[in-house]
């Protein structure tokens, strides 16, 4: 279990983006409940989530669509028309030219999953 401060390195989201969003958001994994004076303690799951929604929310998603869609399957790239979350797609191997013609856009977004899997699994393998 880490604190906020702790996991902020690997999800790119500051501690108030995630007290936020872990107090706003309908989050799919289970949160600790904290009492006052006492760090909220995050699992491998809640900052894999977080990375997620962090992650999303960088290439223009809302925290609460990015949330909605953080609990999906997992392949190697999200891609998305920047800014239209909504038309995402999850992929292995992007051909970027052809999801460019296949969007109809001129700028997208891409999220590689894998690898906020590997930074997070990498800062809690002590844990």
């Amino acid at each position: 279990m880490k604190t906020a401060s702790q996991i902020t390195s690997v999800t790119n989201a500051s501690v108030r983006d995630i007290e936020n969003w872990v107090g706003r958001l309908e989050l799919s994994t289970p949160y600790q409940k904290t009492t006052p004076g006492r760090a909220r303690l995050y699992s491998r799951r809640n900052a894999l989530e977080i990375a997620f929604i962090a992650a999303m929310v960088r290439g223009g998603a809302s925290p609460a669509r990015a949330a909605l869609l953080s609990a999906r399957s997992l392949r190697e790239w999200y891609v998305f028309p920047a800014g239209e979350l909504d038309r995402a797609i999850e992929i292995d191997k992007p051909d970027l030219c052809a999801l460019a013609g296949k969007f109809g856009a001129t700028t997208l977004s891409l999220v590689r999953l894998k690898e906020i899997v590997r930074r997070v699994d990498e800062l809690y393998e002590d844990d």
